[in-house]
């Protein structure tokens, strides 16, 4: 990550722009055991402010993805309310939903699966003036792609190509600049730069912050990567199947965090220091991940839990304050933090 520049800290007096409020959501599937329900997210709370950048980081099932789903609304949330400055996103239907759809954008992980290959560029990414009717007639909607194509620093020659014909990198700032066509308010980045080499990743995630500063842009990071979150991120979200674990300012999850599965993540992250590296303690976590649909009672994070009591079967653990806008959701939050 040497090429990519400092994070600022967001004001923490923005208002809030996106709440989510015990969001829940569940799956139907049937097989050898007939009808089950799997919880992929599970009463899961957190605000999003103006202009800031909250990560979202958990292991592969932890339900990121399906968070991100839910408020675009490509996934149904069962319960739970997505208020985006006073409006339930999870209630609209129709007309209403197309309105306020358009306030919020998604990039997703392949750009290549992203767009239509038989597409030219400039068409995708005039998909939302049309969609929104944000550019009268087709002079309007070629001026605006051609403003877009710069804002991601690709010249305006390629809105006549065809995705194959773009590199990774290309391809996901042509992704980004179609998400930008709507004007939006909140952009979702669902492992935005998972696939590209980590020279581009880096590109791309300045190219993100700069864009953030320019357009007063709000982001909510999907990632596993924690490098990655640790530089584009004001405030992380960490969970894991489907639960939230903590949630805390940037730094202070780095070198504070108070969950143990938080620490066990932060702990897999290799150090450049070899001799450091070799001598550093380390959080193991033992087995598999459970099986969203029979997750274990209490914490569901206690079957790989290195300090689990009997009671963390008994107590779904509430998340608790143990530092300014950093809470928690264990029981023994004294004990993981003196590991």
């Amino acid at each position: 990550m040497s090429e990519v520049r400092n994070s600022q800290p967001a004001n923490r007096d923005e208002p809030v722009l996106l709440s989510v409020q015990n969001l829940q959501v569940h799956f139907a599937v049937r097989g050898a055991a007939g009808k089950q329900t799997v919880h992929a997210v599970e009463d899961i709370s957190f605000d999003l402010k103006r202009g800031e950048t909250l990560g979202l980081v958990g292991e592969s099932g932890s339900g990121k993805s399906t968070i991100a789903n839910a408020l675009m609304r490509l996934e149904d949330p069962t319960g739970g309310r997505i208020m985006l400055e006073g409006i339930d996103i999870a209630t609209l239907r129709g007309s209403d939903l197309k309105s306020v759809r358009r306030r919020l954008a998604m990039v997703f992980q392949d750009p290549f699966s992203a767009l239509n290959p038989r597409q030219r560029i400039g068409l995708s990414i005039a998909e939302p003036l049309v969609v929104h009717k944000l550019a009268n007639g087709g002079a309007e909607r070629s001026k605006r792609v051609r403003e877009l194509l710069d804002l991601v620093n690709l010249p305006a020659h390629f809105a006549d190509r065809f995705p194959h014909e773009l590199s990774g990198g290309q391809r996901q700032r042509v992704c980004i600049a179609r998400a930008l066509a709507g004007d939006p308010d909140i952009m979702i980045l669902d492992e935005a730069t998972a696939s590209l080499d980590v020279s581009v990743q880096a590109q791309i995630m300045n190219l993100l912050k700069d864009l953030q500063r320019r357009l007063g842009l709000t982001y909510l990071f999907v990632s596993h990567d924690l490098a990655a979150v640790e530089y584009m991120s004001h405030r992380v979200l960490v969970m894991y199947l489907g639960r939230l674990m903590e949630i805390s300012p940037r730094d202070e999850l780095y070198t504070q965090s108070a969950h143990p599965y938080t620490r066990a993540l932060l702990a897999a992250i290799p150090l450049a220091d070899p001799v450091a590296e070799r001598s550093r303690e380390r959080t193991l976590l033992e087995g598999e991940v459970p099986s969203p649909l029979n997750p274990p009672s209490g914490c569901v994070f206690r079957t790989r839990c290195p300090i689990a009591v009997d009671e963390c079967s008994e107590v779904v653990p509430a998340a608790i304050e143990v530092g300014e806008d950093h809470n928690s959701a264990c029981i023994r939050v004294p004990v993981a933090q003196e590991l």
